[in-house]
């Protein structure tokens, strides 16, 4: 899964862990999300020469196809500051650092 040493599992601390396993969760997400992919452009050069305006989206949507905003519009941007600031205060770091 995470293809990690015993030995280097051993030495690592919980964040590191996290955050390995977050890499690998990122690469599989897009890994899976080029499978289907290419089995909705597969299907679409297979089936298309027989329908009438038909795009490979609509024949085969995906989750992504019709991308949200990741912020939902009822949460308030002070908000949003307000947990940036307790989650770098929780890792160490100051927010300038990061921006």
């Amino acid at each position: 899964m995470l293809r990690i040493q015993p030995s280097e599992l051993y030495d690592m601390e919980l964040c590191e862990l996290m955050s390995a396993y977050e890499g690998w969760e990122r690469a599989e997400t897009m890994r899976q999300r080029f499978e289907m992919e290419r089995t909705r452009w597969g299907s679409a050069a297979i089936i298309i020469p027989w329908l009438k305006d038909v795009s490979a989206k609509e024949l085969m949507p995906l989750p992504w196809d019709d991308a949200t905003p990741a912020i939902p519009s009822d949460i308030d941007p002070e908000d949003i500051d307000t947990r940036r600031a307790i989650a770098y205060q929780m890792l160490g770091q100051s927010p300038q650092n990061n921006e």
